[in-house]
């Protein structure tokens, strides 16, 4: 599933209570970050999910289901993702009493680029430093696969240029002997449309096994066909038949399903679907979501 500016995006949300009392006043408080590429869980679409509606009642034992819409910003066109993430309880109780569900769906169709520089620590000083391989990994397809690379220039700085826009960006640095990145390697790198985005990357004295980096899988694997067992040959002795030959299993089509992200924590098909929350007799289950990792 995926969208462009302007759409209309249907969130379904299924609440269940699986407590003997029934729960009042349910609502949605989406967006506590205040991401312009997010839902903001308000407006009509939201129906009586929003504080001004007073929010819903669900009957115990009961499985409510919503369909929920809000339209698609510009700024999600940008960034090449919208989102969508909220917490579910009573309007009186705690964030985080209450139930947190996350999902995403892919705006495809703009590209932008990813600037920097990668740097040696020397003292008080930091040093570019050259000819340092980068590679652009998209590490929410279905088998993460490299989608661009470059090498640093003499000064150490770096330019990857028309990529789709997208967050789920990760920068591998190969860094030359000696010299290891700091804060962990990969880096986070996502990359939007309307702002350059842009990394420094910090190497410093060590020694560091060269990042494995994701080659994808076979988008239309050939199959295997299984070899034939081979006869048994007549001896003196009871000959003992040749077992089969043992087949490979293909590894899956390179795809990213529906336009979903990664690792969502939720049980979700892009914007489509937005989880099984239960409400247990007045306190949520908590639904953990995947953090972002920092920029090095």
């Amino acid at each position: 599933m995926t969208y462009q500016p302007g759409d209309l995006a249907h969130v379904t949300v299924t609440l269940t209570n699986t407590g003997p009392n029934r729960l009042t006043e349910i609502v949605a408080r989406c967006n506590g970050g205040g991401d312009k590429d997010a839902l903001w869980g308000t407006g009509p679409g939201w129906g009586d999910l929003t504080y001004a509606a007073g929010g819903v009642t669900v009957e115990a034992g009961q499985a409510l289901v919503l369909d929920v819409t809000e339209v698609v910003s510009q700024a999600s066109f940008d960034t090449g993702v919208v989102w969508v993430s909220c917490f579910f309880g009573h309007a009186d109780v705690d964030l985080f009493d209450s139930a947190l569900a996350f999902a995403g769906a892919a705006v495809p169709g703009a590209v932008g680029s990813l600037r920097g520089e990668v740097e040696r620590v020397d003292g008080q000083s930091r040093v570019g430093v050259a000819g340092v391989r980068l590679v652009l990994v998209d590490a929410d397809l279905a088998c993460p696969a490299a989608v661009a690379e470059t090498t640093t220039g003499a000064d150490g700085t770096f330019t990857i240029g028309d990529v789709p826009a997208w967050p789920g960006y990760e920068l591998y640095v190969v860094a030359p002997p000696g010299l290891k990145v700091r804060n962990g390697n990969p880096i986070w790198a996502p990359v939007t449309a309307s702002s350059e985005g842009r990394l420094s990357v910090t190497l410093e004295a060590g020694t560091a096994e060269a990042p494995e980096i994701p080659a994808g899988c076979d988008p239309d694997p050939e199959p295997t066909t299984p070899t034939e067992p081979t006869t048994p040959t007549a001896t003196t002795a009871p000959a003992v038949p040749t077992a089969p030959a043992a087949t490979t299993t293909a590894p899956a089509p390179q795809a990213r399903a529906d336009g979903e992200l990664a690792e969502t924590g939720a049980s979700v098909t892009g914007l489509g679907a937005f989880g099984l929350l239960a409400l247990l007799g007045g306190a949520a289950a908590l639904v953990l979501v995947r953090r972002r990792r920092s920029m090095v």
